[in-house]
C-alpha cells in the first residue's frame, strides 16, 4: 500500500494522474418512472477528491475568515514604520 501511494503521490505532483472512467449504474426512479443514472469512481478516485476537497476547503476558510474580519474591521491592519 506504501508503494502504491507513492506512485500515487509522484503522479498528482507530475500532473499525470488521470482518475479512471467512472463506473455507471442505473437504479431505479422513485414510482417506477425510468431509471436514474449513477457513476461510482474508484476508490482511489474518491481519495484524490476528498484529498483535494479538503485542502480546498481549509484554503478558501482560511481567506473568507480573514476577509470577514477584514470587512467587519476586527482586523485593522497596522500602521508601517
Amino acid at each position: 500500500m506504501r508503494a502504491n501511494g507513492e506512485k500515487l503521490r509522484d503522479k498528482l505532483i507530475g500532473g499525470e494522474y488521470e482518475p479512471a472512467p467512472v463506473r455507471g449504474v442505473q437504479i431505479p426512479k422513485p414510482g417506477g418512472k425510468g431509471v436514474r443514472q449513477l457513476g461510482i469512481p474508484t476508490v482511489v478516485d474518491r481519495l484524490v477528491q476528498q484529498a483535494l476537497a479538503i485542502t480546498l476547503q481549509n484554503t478558501f476558510k482560511i481567506d473568507l475568515a480573514i476577509l470577514g474580519a477584514c470587512v467587519t474591521g476586527r482586523l485593522i491592519p497596522q500602521d508601517e514604520e
